[in-house]
């Protein structure tokens, strides 16, 4: 067998290097306090499990080449320092907690190739205002969504905190699949608004959305629609959401049936 790969950092750059070593070499730099800048080099696919966990001064991190396809659970968690998250295109998968506790992000931005998403990436990202999802076909996402999870972290257990910051969703106009879980946990978002491209929304996209008050679909959208906000099939027969923040019954509203 092939030898496992390990990771390090020669002047702030995380290269590939394949080693005869195994076993818990993917944490080497958690807790490195003091880190501020880390670049990800062009042979680098994977970014490993837990690798930059507790880094609470990073601040930066650059991809140099296009070449990541996964970055591990955990990886950057309680990197609270990280202002601003900037994926590579080549990203296919972020597993669970990826991000939790990156507590000074402002705007995230989910590239148009996932196709997994974990659950609780973002988990406890208090102060992200804007989500940017991008995805064209995500097809797997944590049941829990981006937040509310059972975590163990630096000997602390809990459920983390939904992403009470989130108050804007933006849906790209490629995107083709909203999946199950998707945008669940972000209880001050008001409104969401589907591009026409979407022809797949999965069950519970919109779950635990207690302030949501609208729903709006792009006119052209061929499978969907919405009326006074709910969304409903394009033929209008079935109501597939009611935002949890609308009443969908209303006094008087069967006067004359």
């Amino acid at each position: 067998n092939a030898p496992s790969p390990i990771y390090s950092i020669v002047s702030g750059r995380l290269t590939e290097v394949i080693t005869e070593r195994r076993g818990s070499d993917e944490t080497i730099f958690k807790g490195c306090m003091k880190l501020e800048k880390v670049y990800i080099d062009e042979k680098v696919t994977v970014v490993p499990t837990g690798i930059f966990s507790g880094c609470t001064g990073l601040k930066k991190i650059v991809y140099e080449g296009d070449n990541v396809r996964k970055i591990g659970g955990a990886a950057f968690a309680g990197c609270k320092s990280l202002e601003t998250l900037e994926l590579p295109d080549s990203l296919t998968e972020i597993n669970p907690k990826a991000f939790m506790f990156c507590t000074s992000l402002k705007e995230v931005t989910i590239p148009e190739n996932i196709k997994k998403l974990g659950y609780g990436i973002f988990g406890s990202c208090n102060n992200i205002e804007t989500i940017n999802f991008n995805a064209i076909n995500c097809t797997s996402m944590g049941e829990s969504g981006w937040a509310g999870y059972l975590y163990t972290f630096g000997g602390v257990s809990g459920i983390s905190e939904n992403m009470s910051g989130v108050k804007k969703l933006i849906i790209g106009e490629k995107v083709q699949r909203i999946p199950q879980y998707a945008f669940g946990g972000c209880p001050n978002l008001e409104s969401i608004n589907i591009p026409a491209s979407v022809s797949s929304i999965q069950a519970n996209a919109f779950e635990n959305l207690p302030k949501l008050l609208s729903i709006v679909v792009s006119g052209n959208n061929s499978i969907y629609t919405d009326h006074d906000g709910i969304l409903y099939t394009k033929d209008n027969k079935m109501i597939i959401r009611c935002p949890e923040g609308k009443e969908l019954l209303t006094a008087g509203c069967f006067i004359g049936v």
